[in-house]
């Protein structure tokens, strides 16, 4: 959305100093939109410190690396390796 917003003032620009053969009737009709919100999906990893990292952003990652999601549904464990289930 942001992009589409900034499209829209370059185009005003453009039309402004006149090197757009557009009507200014354009600017005044309401647009629909599909959508109103913007998202970017990624990832988040997490490791051990000491564990090796990747060698570029393109890189998979080394043994040792969990995604956050995995992560958060491994049962934690405490110093002694227990998860406290056994009391």
């Amino acid at each position: 959305m942001v992009a589409a917003i900034e499209l829209l003032n370059h185009i005003r620009a453009l039309h402004h100093d006149g090197m757009l053969g557009l009507s200014s009737e354009i600017f005044d009709q309401e647009v629909v939109l599909s959508s109103t919100t913007w998202e970017q999906v990624g990832q988040a990893f997490t490791a051990t410190p000491g564990t090796p990292v990747p060698e570029h952003a393109l890189s998979p990652f080394p043994h040792g690396w969990t995604s956050l999601q995995d992560a958060a549904a491994a049962p934690v464990l405490d110093q002694c390796g227990s998860t406290g289930d056994d009391q």
